[in-house]
C-alpha cells in the first residue's frame, strides 16, 4: 500500500514551519501526491499508514430496466476513519444477484463526502456471462470537509444498448469523518504551564531548579499519541519528557524540575509545545504560557557616610541590592566589621526592600590614636552567602579629639509659639575635618531627655527641633563612647499656640468682590508679622487661587473677585510657621432679584418700594434713581436685604420718566422703571379761627381736589417780612383731606398761611394779638412723626 503524505500545521508562534494558507496546503499535498515520495520528511512533515478497515456488504433493492428487473449486492472496503486532505484506499465488488435483462450493463461508481465530489470510476460490464465486477482504487479526502460530513456511495447503471441510467445511492455511516476544523483546532488541546505557588512571576536564584506545573487537556474526540512535552525558556530549550497516550476527553498534568545552571540571568517567558500523533498522523502544538520567571544573582554594594570617625561613634551604612526583584530570594542581610582578618563586629538584619540604610556603631579595644577597619555586607540567599565590595574606615581615639573641644549652642530665636520651629545651631573649638555625633537634649524632671541626634562636621551643625509649651532649657552635647563635651545651657520660652479665624460671606454674587477677613488671637501677636497662604478650591476640589498674604499686627483682609463660576467654594488660609489652618466654605451664586412698585406715580407723593430675590440671602445694596433724559442720579440709598427680602418708602421725587437700580458694588442685580406724573388740582386751606392770642394753637385744615391715589404732601408756610417760610409738611391720603394744630407766633401782628400742592396754591391771613411773652423773636423747632413721613415747623412772626 502506497503511503500518504500530510503537510503539519504548526502554531506561527513556535513552529518552525510558518503556517499555510488553505489554497496553498492543497497545491502541495497534491503535488506530494501525484509524485508519490517515499522518503522520510523532516519537521513539519508526516505520513500515515490507513487505520481500521470498514468492510460492508449492502443489497441494493430490485430496478427495472423497461420490464425487466436487476438486483445488485455491494461489498465495499475502505478506512473507518477519514481526515481531511489524507489518501485512502477504496475497494470494491458489485455483484448481481438476480437479474432478467438480457444485454451488457457498464457500472460507474461515485464517491462523495459531504457535498464535495472525491472521485467517479468505471468498474466494469455487468451481463450473462459476468456477474460481478471488482474496484481497487485510492481517493483523497478534499482539506475543505467538515467533521462527520456523510460518506456517499452512488452507482451508476448504464444499459450499453439503450443508453438509459439507473443511479441508486446509500451513505456509509460506519466511516468517520474529521475535518480540517477538528485536526487543526487549537483550542481542542489546551495546555496550561504554572507555578506551583500559583503566582504569575517567580523570582529563583541563577543555579537553582525552577519547579512548573504543567497540564495537557485533550479536547478531541480521538486519542493523543505519543505524546513528547518540550519546555522553552525564550527561545532555549530546557526541558523534554515522553508522556504517552492523552486519552480522549481527558487530561495529563504532572510537575517539573528545570535547572538553571546553564542558563544567564534575566527575565524569561515560558513556552510549552507539545508533539504527537493522532490515528498514525503527526502534530505539533505550542502555547506561551501566562507565567514568567527571572532568574537572579544577587549583587550587594556597599556605601557609608564617613570613612573617618572617632572611636565609638556610628556609621551609616548604605545597602543596595540588584537586581530589585533578587530580594524575595534574601533571607537575611549582615555587615560585618573586620580587623586584621578578624571579624570584630556585626549587625544582621531581615531585608524587607531593595534600598537600607543602617546605623552601624563602630567600637574597638585598641590602644592606639589611630587604627583602620574593613567593612564588608553579605546577603544570605538558598544558606549561599553573596558578598558585597569592601570599604576601609579610619577610626581615631576618642580622648585625642574630646580633651580640649569647646561646644558652644544657639538658637535663632528665644520666643516661639507652640508647633513653631525652633533653629539650632551646634559649634566646636576647634574644628575637625570628621563627624562628631551630638544630642541637642531638653532638661525635665531632673534628666535630661534627647530631642534630635545629629553630627558636627568640620566644626558645625543645624537642626530645627519643636519644644513644649513653657520655658525650656536646652543643651548639646558630644558623646563617644564614655567620653563627652557638653555645651552652655540655653532657655527657650514655647507660648501657646495662637487662635487662626477666617471669616467672611456665606453668599457670594457673581461678578462681585467677597472679602474675608483673617485674624490671629493670642499673646504677643500684636507685634509680630507672619507670613501666610490662601488656598481656593472650588466644588470639585480643584485649586484654583494660590495667594500669598502676611497676617500684621494679628489681621488682615483678603479680597477675591468672583466672575460667573457659580458653585460652592472652600478657603483655606494657612500659617505655615505656626502651623495653623483654617477653612472656610461659602457659595457663589447669580441671584434672581425683581423690584415691586407702582409703574405710574403722582409727583410729591411718597411710594413703596419692595425688594424681593428667589435666594432668601442676607446682603447691603444700593438703591439708585436715575432721570432717564438728563441721566443724573435724583436719589441713592443703602437698604439691607435680609432672607431675601427689602422694603422702603421714598418721596419727593419730581415729575418725570425715571430707572429704578438694585445694585451691589458695581454690579446691577435689577432694574425697572417707572414714571412721575403731575395731576392738576385745587387746594383751599381752612383755619379754626382768624384771631389768635400769642402762642395760641390754629387748626389748619387743607383739601385737596381731586383726591389723590397715593398719600401726598402738602408744604405749609408762613409769610414774615416779606419771605415766605416753610412750616410744616402734612401728608395728605386718598380722603383729599388733611388736618394739624399750628402754634400762632408770640408776636402780635397779622400773618399769612399758605398751603401748596405741586401748582396748586392757597393762602390763608389771620391775627395774632395779646403781649408777646418775649421781647424778641424766638424761632421755636418742633419735630413729628406721621406715618414714615418727616415733619419740620418753623414759627416765624413780625411785630406791628
Amino acid at each position: 500500500m502506497g503511503r500518504i503524505y500530510y503537510i503539519n500545521f504548526y502554531d506561527k508562534r513556535f513552529s518552525k514551519v510558518k503556517r499555510k494558507t488553505v489554497k496553498m496546503a492543497k497545491f502541495l499535498l497534491l503535488t506530494l501526491l501525484l509524485f508519490n515520495f517515499s522518503a522520510h520528511y523532516s519537521s513539519g512533515i508526516a505520513y500515515a499508514e490507513q487505520s481500521k478497515v470498514v468492510r460492508l456488504e449492502k443489497d441494493i433493492p430490485p430496478m427495472f430496466i423497461g420490464k425487466a428487473m436487476l438486483s445488485l449486492r455491494v461489498r465495499l472496503e475502505t478506512s473507518e476513519i477519514l481526515l481531511s486532505g489524507a489518501s485512502y484506499d477504496l475497494n470494491a465488488k458489485i455483484s448481481s444477484i438476480y437479474s432478467t435483462y438480457i444485454g451488457n450493463i457498464a457500472v460507474y461508481l461515485q464517491l462523495k463526502i459531504g457535498k464535495l465530489d472525491s472521485g467517479i470510476w468505471y468498474v466494469g460490464i455487468l451481463n450473462n456471462n459476468s456477474t460481478e465486477v471488482f474496484l481497487k482504487t485510492k481517493f483523497t479526502v478534499p482539506l475543505s470537509i467538515k467533521t462527520g460530513d456523510a460518506f456517499n456511495i452512488t452507482l451508476s447503471l448504464i444499459p450499453v444498448e439503450k443508453g438509459d441510467v439507473l443511479k441508486t445511492s446509500f451513505c456509509v455511516e460506519q466511516v468517520k469523518t474529521f475535518g480540517y476544523d477538528t485536526l487543526y483546532n487549537k483550542e481542542l488541546i489546551r495546555i496550561e504551564v504554572g507555578h506551583p505557588e500559583g503566582v504569575s512571576n517567580k523570582v529563583i536564584l541563577q543555579g537553582s531548579e525552577a519547579k512548573l506545573y504543567v497540564r495537557i487537556e485533550n479536547l478531541f474526540q480521538l486519542q493523543l499519541e505519543n505524546v513528547k512535552l518540550f519546555l522553552y525558556f525564550n527561545r532555549t530549550l530546557v526541558y523534554t519528557q515522553s508522556i504517552g497516550n492523552v486519552d480522549a476527553q481527558q487530561y495529563y498534568s504532572t510537575e517539573v524540575r528545570v535547572s538553571t545552571f546553564m542558563l544567564k540571568e534575566g527575565s524569561y517567558y515560558i513556552t510549552a509545545n507539545i508533539s504527537y500523533m493522532m490515528e498514525n498522523l503527526y502534530f505539533s502544538y505550542g502555547v506561551l504560557s501566562s507565567v514568567t520567571l527571572d532568574i537572579v544573582k544577587p549583587e550587594v554594594f556597599l556605601e557609608v557616610d564617613k570613612t573617618t570617625i572617632v572611636n565609638g561613634d556610628q556609621v551609616i551604612a548604605k545597602l543596595k541590592i540588584s537586581p530589585a526583584k533578587a530580594i524575595s530570594t534574601i533571607g537575611f542581610l549582615s555587615i560585618e566589621i573586620v580587623k586584621e582578618g578578624t571579624v570584630v563586629g556585626k549587625e544582621t538584619v531581615y531585608v524587607i526592600e531593595p534600598a537600607l540604610e543602617i546605623p552601624l556603631r563602630v567600637f574597638i579595644l585598641t590602644e592606639k590614636p589611630t587604627e583602620v577597619v574593613t567593612l564588608r555586607a553579605y546577603a544570605i540567599a538558598d544558606e549561599k552567602p553573596f558578598y558585597s565590595n569592601e570599604i576601609r574606615v579610619r577610626i581615631i581615639s576618642a580622648s585625642a579629639i574630646l580633651n580640649n573641644l569647646i561646644v558652644n549652642l544657639k538658637v535663632d530665636k528665644n520666643t516661639v509659639f507652640d508647633g513653631e520651629d525652633v533653629r539650632v545651631q551646634v559649634n566646636t573649638i576647634p574644628k575637625f575635618n570628621i563627624s562628631l555625633p551630638v544630642s541637642v537634649e531638653r532638661y525635665l524632671d531632673g534628666i535630661w531627655v534627647t530631642v534630635k541626634n545629629l553630627d558636627v562636621y568640620e566644626g558645625e551643625a543645624f537642626c530645627t527641633i519643636q519644644l513644649p509649651v513653657g520655658t525650656n532649657v536646652i543643651r548639646a552635647i558630644i558623646r563617644v563612647g564614655v567620653n563627652e563635651v557638653e555645651s552652655q545651657r540655653v532657655q527657650v520660652k514655647v507660648l501657646q499656640k495662637p487662635i487662626l479665624q477666617l471669616e467672611g460671606p456665606k453668599t457670594v454674587l457673581a461678578n462681585t468682590t467677597a472679602t474675608f477677613y483673617i485674624r490671629l488671637a493670642g499673646e504677643r501677636i500684636e507685634s509680630l508679622t507672619f507670613n501666610g497662604m490662601a488656598l481656593l478650591y472650588n466644588n470639585e476640589n480643584k485649586l484654583v487661587l494660590n495667594r500669598s498674604l502676611n497676617i500684621n499686627f494679628g489681621e488682615n483682609i483678603l479680597n477675591i473677585e468672583f466672575r460667573k463660576d457659580l458653585g460652592k467654594y472652600r478657603l483655606e488660609f494657612m500659617v505655615p510657621t505656626l502651623k495653623l489652618s483654617s477653612t472656610f466654605d461659602f457659595e457663589v451664586i447669580s441671584p434672581n432679584f425683581s423690584i415691586i412698585l407702582p409703574k405710574t406715580i403722582e409727583e410729591n407723593s411718597e411710594f413703596q418700594v419692595k425688594v424681593i430675590s428667589e435666594q432668601k440671602i442676607n446682603m447691603n445694596a444700593t438703591l439708585t434713581i436715575t432721570n432717564q433724559e438728563s441721566g443724573k442720579n435724583v436719589l441713592s440709598k443703602k437698604i439691607t436685604v435680609y432672607n431675601g427680602e427689602a422694603l422702603d418708602i421714598i418721596k419727593g421725587v419730581p415729575m418725570g420718566k425715571y430707572t429704578l437700580t438694585l445694585s451691589y458694588q458695581n454690579y446691577s442685580l435689577a432694574t425697572t422703571t417707572f414714571t412721575v406724573i403731575r395731576i392738576s388740582r385745587n387746594i383751599n386751606i381752612i383755619l379754626s379761627t382768624t384771631r389768635v392770642e400769642a402762642g395760641g394753637e390754629i387748626t389748619v385744615e387743607v383739601r385737596l381736589a381731586p383726591p389723590p391715589s397715593t398719600t401726598t404732601i402738602a408744604l405749609i408756610e408762613i409769610y414774615s417780612e416779606g419771605t415766605w417760610i416753610p412750616l410744616k409738611s402734612i401728608p395728605i391720603g386718598s380722603s383729599g383731606i388733611a388736618k394739624e394744630q399750628i402754634q400762632a407766633p408770640k408776636d402780635v401782628g397779622t400773618y399769612k398761611l399758605r398751603a401748596k400742592v405741586g401748582e396748586a396754591v392757597d393762602e390763608k391771613e389771620f391775627e395774632v394779638i395779646g403781649q408777646a411773652m418775649l421781647a424778641g423773636i424766638q424761632p421755636i423747632a418742633v419735630i413729628g412723626a406721621v406715618v414714615g413721613i418727616s415733619a419740620v415747623l418753623y414759627l416765624v412772626g413780625r411785630r406791628k
